[in-house]
């Protein structure tokens, strides 16, 4: 899986995005999205037991429609990414698209643990895909929307005893974005999903990713639940605590 290149306007790289994310997730959107042949389905006829229905892949695929919502919004397509007040528009959209991704992410991260009953951090190397595919890892993403999208002001660091403000509030008066889906040039000293851990009093930009770069990892979640049920046999029992007898419609 490769990520496209990027387009001009938004509008143009919104609906690239949102034609990534439905073909790979092999969705279809109509109202609301549908999912018959997505990953979701599939699971449910392959390892559901005759006559029952598991509420988390039904729900995980109702659930992740959020961001297919997000991906069909035209609003800002007429925004542009050069523009200071639009820019800040924009800067908001991809934050709200950022927080559906870690509620996304973080399904796929409990449910893993409880399936090989090993720690977050293991989990999320198992989620992360290789270097060649993508430049952070998937503790690098929380981080970033923890950081940024979420708005948390501080962490605690417990060696050191004290509360550390993250810098994004430091160094934001009246911060300018750079956005990695613009023609634009990069500035220096930007915030970036890679040094987030680096202060830089004279940093004035903030990066925002790719929305496929989201959309990606997203993915990756998929195809790593799905490795996962493919080759344990037992995960598959261990799945059944959400399986409930159904009567044929």
């Amino acid at each position: 899986m490769i990520i496209k290149k990027t387009k001009s306007t938004f509008k143009e790289i919104r609906i690239d995005a949102k034609e990534y994310w439905l073909d790979l997730t092999k969705r279809k959107r109509y109202i609301n999205d549908n999912f018959n042949n997505s990953y979701e389905c599939y699971w449910q006829s392959k390892y559901c037991r005759l006559g029952y229905h598991n509420s988390f892949f039904c729900s995980l695929g109702e659930w992740n429609t959020h961001l297919t919502d997000l991906l069909c919004d035209s609003r800002l397509d007429n925004y542009r990414f050069d523009n200071k007040e639009q820019s800040k528009s924009i800067f908001r959209y991809y934050t709200r698209v950022l927080i559906i991704v870690s509620e996304i992410i973080t399904d796929f991260q409990e449910v893993l643990m409880y399936l090989r009953n090993e720690s977050q951090k293991k989990i999320r190397t198992l989620m992360t895909p290789p270097k060649k595919y993508q430049t952070f890892n998937l503790q690098d993403l929380f981080a970033y929307i923890n950081n940024i999208a979420k708005h948390k002001i501080a962490s605690f660091d417990t060696r050191a005893g004290m509360r550390n403000l993250f810098k994004y509030h430091e160094v934001n008066h009246h911060i300018r974005y750079y956005f990695k889906d613009s023609k634009l040039r990069k500035p220096k000293n930007t915030i970036n999903i890679n040094n987030l851990s680096v202060v830089s009093k004279r940093t004035s930009y903030l990066e925002i990713m790719r929305l496929n770069e989201i959309i990606f990892q997203v993915l990756c979640c998929y195809v790593a639940l799905d490795w996962e049920l493919e080759n344990n046999k037992h995960f598959v029992n261990k799945m059944r605590i959400f399986e409930k007898r159904v009567r044929s419609r």
